[in-house]
């Protein structure tokens, strides 16, 4: 039923441990995962993650284990596709290595996809997402560590859309790829991910689907684990395979401008309230009243860390922090609160 692509470079072997015991941990059994590995060769710790990896792929048939095929530029978007394509499952899940699901992730979203009268039409489910974050309090003569949960892809606000909004919203409000279920024939047709984007393939995949007449549909549950750490390849700062820090900032920006050149005319936020009027009637013959309007124009506005309130169970961890040692040590560990 379900086929999950995990793309990896340089991923520490407890990470994609976590990661993979989470899939056979599910609760639904019907899946295949595709392991697309960019890492080099010589990398320090190369020879444990393939320990760890041939361990795994030969004691449970369901996972595939395939070299990324450009190893040379081992980037994300081609590395998705190709996962995709060694599958034939009906839905695929794009998980990053250093994340993982809730057992009850993927029979949750099988549920939510039988309930669906319209499932041709839906092009991709998504449920929320838990993440750790880690903020220093200075108390004067110590520091105070502190570790909470945050609740992403809360989106209450978007059942409430008519599906022709949809594209508006998602452009200002991505959502978290490690809780997204596609529909395999949704990403096929719009030639799947976008390989000369590093950066915003993934909601450019969503706006692709949403352009050629799918929609999406928000599922009410936490089903996965977003994991924040120093050495994740998005960051400018972190070490990767796009060369440099300042090679890496202008892959970054040149993809921002390819993404805002496709995709642009869908970001009401920058617009001023009569030109979003004129948009709307020109486009949909709505003269909405100026209430109405501005809604649909700042509607990624929300506050709706206010709105998931009810979804959020309020755990956090406190750390006394007496020396810049201990400081560091708290901000390079990875904390989960699960």
């Amino acid at each position: 039923m379900f086929d999950i692509v995990i793309p990896i470079w340089k991923m520490k072997t407890q990470y994609l441990r976590n990661c993979l015991h989470s899939i056979q941990a599910q609760t639904f059994t019907d899946w295949k995962v595709y392991i697309i590995d960019g890492s080099p060769t010589d990398w320090e710790n190369y020879e444990e993650q393939q320990n760890f990896i041939t361990e795994i792929i030969d004691s449970d048939e369901r996972i595939e284990y395939h070299r990324h095929q450009n190893l040379k530029e081992p980037f994300v978007s081609e590395a998705m596709n190709q996962g995709t394509k060694l599958g034939s499952n009906p839905y695929v899940c794009y998980l990053g290595g250093d994340d993982f699901y809730y057992n009850h992730f993927l029979g949750e979203t099988l549920n939510w996809i039988n309930q669906q009268k319209n499932k041709d039409e839906v092009g991709v489910y998504f449920c929320m997402v838990q993440q750790n974050v880690k903020t220093i309090i200075d108390m004067g003569e110590f520091e105070i560590g502190r570790v909470h949960t945050e609740i992403e892809n809360h989106y209450l606000i978007h059942p409430l859309l008519d599906k022709k909004f949809l594209p508006y919203f998602h452009y200002a409000t991505p959502i978290f790829m490690n809780g997204a279920t596609f529909q395999r024939k949704a990403v096929e047709e719009v030639k799947g991910f976008d390989e000369k984007l590093v950066l915003c393939e993934d909601t450019d995949l969503v706006m692709k689907m949403l352009k050629k007449g799918y929609i999406s549909i928000w599922l009410p549950f936490v089903g996965a684990y977003l994991r924040l750490h120093g050495g994740q390849t998005g960051r400018v700062e972190s070490e990767s395979p796009f060369g440099t820090k300042s090679e890496k900032q202008a892959i970054f920006d040149n993809c921002f401008k390819r993404f805002n050149k496709k995709h642009n005319p869908y970001y009401l936020m920058k617009m001023e309230y009569d030109e979003v009027k004129s948009i709307l009637k020109e486009r949909y013959g709505l003269d909405l009243p100026r209430n109405y309007t501005e809604t649909i124009r700042a509607m990624n506005s929300v506050d709706y860390h206010e709105k998931v309130k009810k979804y959020d169970r309020a755990k956090e961890m406190m750390f006394l922090i007496k020396t810049e040692k201990e400081k560091e040590l708290f901000l390079k560990e990875d904390i989960i609160i699960s």
